[in-house]
């Protein structure tokens, strides 16, 4: 599977259907393949912005009218045809004009685009920044979510990696905002460092990957170490500790800094069975 940026711009060498299907030939790439993911990157109206994601569910190719050969000194021309599309709500700004822009590109570790062949109408990415780029553009609210429905709790290991993406990017967003994107171990409002650990495992549990009961929001440093059994927590608040962790200020600052009260507080909505089920284990 590789990883691609398809180029928009405002006057497209061929006719397209935005979210359906992009089309190309071999003047631009002939290693796009069956089962590929891609990130949209629009030139139009003056902008440099991604503005959606998907998978290439399928490809065709054609050979070239004769006026597209008078033209272009083409032999195929490939039509990319789209699957799990992801339309972003708002534009992912990477222009060095504008201050989002730019704190976008740090983010990204992005300095000369021309460097990494973006000049091109199809360019090749690499999987970190694929993935860091829809991170970011979920964090930064760029794609619309939707609190996922009972009928939309399982998540499948067949689907493509962007659905699976999308269901768990739902499930996350709900549960933090629930939380009202607080930590409901130390309470960090970073939402930087906000994640959502799943109570029912995740590699076992298909049915429960999605349902928003199964989750509690904790930040990176929480998170791992409630992966890790070093501590566990009851329904109440209390928090156990599975392994001795001192003398060890951050740690014990992580673990003290709510009460058991305002924790309880936090797992409002929790499935206090599963929680439970975990924390006698």
């Amino acid at each position: 599977m590789a990883y691609w940026m398809f180029k928009q711009s405002d006057t497209p060498i061929y006719p397209e259907g935005p979210g359906h299907t992009y089309v190309y030939d071999n003047m631009h790439s002939v290693r796009v393949e069956q089962g590929d993911l891609f990130i949209y990157l629009s030139k139009k109206s003056g902008g440099y912005a991604f503005t959606g994601h998907g998978i290439v569910e399928d490809l065709q190719w054609r050979q070239p009218t004769e006026q597209e050969s008078e033209v272009r000194a083409i032999s195929r021309i490939y039509t990319a045809i789209i699957g799990d599309y992801i339309e972003y709500s708002s534009p992912f700004d990477i222009r060095t004009t504008s201050k989002q822009g730019k704190r976008n590109r740090l983010a990204l570790g992005i300095v000369d685009v021309n460097q990494l062949g973006w000049s091109r109408s199809v360019a090749s990415l690499n999987e970190e920044l694929y993935e860091r780029i829809l991170t970011l553009a979920y964090r930064q609210n760029s794609i619309p979510i939707t609190p996922p429905q009972p009928a939309e709790y399982e998540i499948l290991d067949a689907w493509s990696f962007v659905k699976r993406r999308h269901g768990l990017e739902r499930f996350k967003e709900t549960v933090l905002s629930r939380q009202g994107y607080q930590c409901a171990i130390c309470g960090t409002r970073m939402r930087e460092v906000l994640d959502v650990a799943h109570l029912s495992g995740y590699a076992n549990d298909v049915e429960n990957r999605a349902n928003p009961a199964n989750g509690i929001g904790l930040c990176a440093y929480c998170h791992r170490a409630f992966d890790s059994d070093i501590f566990r927590l009851s329904p109440n608040g209390v928090v156990q500790l599975m392994k001795k962790i001192g003398p060890d200020q951050i740690a014990e600052l992580h673990l003290s800094n709510l009460s058991n009260e305002a924790r309880r507080e936090l797992l409002n909505g929790i499935d206090e069975v599963l929680l439970l089920k975990r924390y006698n284990t």
